[in-house]
């Protein structure tokens, strides 16, 4: 019978190596680290969508900046999941955009992306949802 092999990440066999900083920022101790590929990429993601271009020093371009679109008269949809799109091919490596879906609630002005993304080294489809108010 064949085994299927899964793909992993040389660095994910090191249980005790730290790969990045979780987000949020919470808890008593001051960072908390990631320690699996997986868990890096969406941390990363977050950062990405919550930095606005200029934010980040040495690099100007960095950011979808979903803060700008919250309290925007008219929302051009197509436009921000192109720059959704073009940022993390930019900027997050491995990752394949496969579904981008925006809600927005003018009445509470809140916007609500549910973002489904494959990683290379992860099988099923991960998602990420994040709510701005």
């Amino acid at each position: 019978m064949a085994r299927i092999l899964t793909p992993i990440t040389p660095i994910d066999l090191n249980p005790k190596q730290g790969i990045g900083l979780d987000l949020p920022f919470e808890g008593d101790k001051l960072f908390d680290v990631n320690y699996l590929t997986k868990n890096q990429v969406k941390a990363n993601l977050i950062n990405l969508f919550l930095t606005s271009p200029g934010e980040r020093l040495q690099n100007p371009f960095f950011g979808v900046g979903l803060k700008k679109y919250l309290f925007e008269n008219e929302i051009d949809e197509g436009s921000l999941q192109s720059n959704i799109q073009q940022q993390v091919d930019q900027y997050i490596y491995g990752i394949t955009v496969q579904n981008i879906d925006l809600d927005l609630n003018r009445d509470e002005n809140s916007l609500n992306i549910t973002f489904t993304y494959s990683f290379i080294f992860e099988e099923k489809p991960q998602q990420l949802e994040i709510t701005l108010q």
